[in-house]
């Protein structure tokens, strides 16, 4: 396998939006854990929708996810500039405030991830309303099921989240160096 510079920029780039994004997903999960074992449904809800707002986040104030994208936006000018050169590289392009909005949202691979967060997040939250059935139901009130709930969804989201980033990261990247190459090229 060929170790190419870029790729260990894209990986430095992606490393620290995934570290937030597992941090906030796994406090909130435990938190929400703590809540459905204490039998609070509401608090266990809101702490997965504090989930969905701190990745995705609002048009005003954007989560982890759209933040990311907007940074991958930007980011790839210049490594897609070095990429290309400075003879193949169109000067008279750049990145502008509108495109880096756009970016935070657009579609990858024709794919809403905002979309596709808040599906998985439902999908937390109906496991988690199983999980607490599931524990009344045992005799000994054994807290496993609420165990096996955190570490599952800890596990899926965790990876979700980290293939949305990087989906995203590669689709800008690609995309700003369509955007890059002179017309005659494209």
């Amino acid at each position: 396998m060929i170790d190419y510079p870029i790729s260990r920029e894209l990986d430095d780039g992606l490393r620290p939006w995934v570290s937030r994004a597992t941090s906030l997903v796994d406090r909130r999960l435990r938190d929400a854990h703590n809540a459905a074992d204490r039998r609070h449904w509401a608090d266990a809800s809101e702490r997965l929708e504090e989930i969905h707002a701190g990745l995705v986040g609002t048009d005003d104030e954007p989560g982890i996810v759209r933040r990311a994208r907007e940074k991958f936006y930007r980011d790839a000018w210049g490594q897609q500039r070095r990429m290309l050169g400075p003879g193949v590289a169109d000067p008279s392009v750049g990145p502008n405030a509108e495109d880096a909005k756009v970016a935070q949202v657009v579609p990858i691979q024709g794919v809403n991830q905002q979309l596709l967060i808040r599906a998985s997040l439902n999908d937390a939250s109906d496991a988690l309303r199983h999980a607490m059935a599931a524990r009344e139901m045992d005799f000994d009130r054994s807290p496993a099921p609420l165990e096996q709930w955190e570490r599952s969804q800890r596990d899926r989201l965790t990876s979700e989240v980290r293939s949305h980033l990087s989906d995203a990261q590669m689709a800008l990247y690609y995309g700003v160096g369509q955007l890059l190459l002179p017309a005659a090229i494209r």
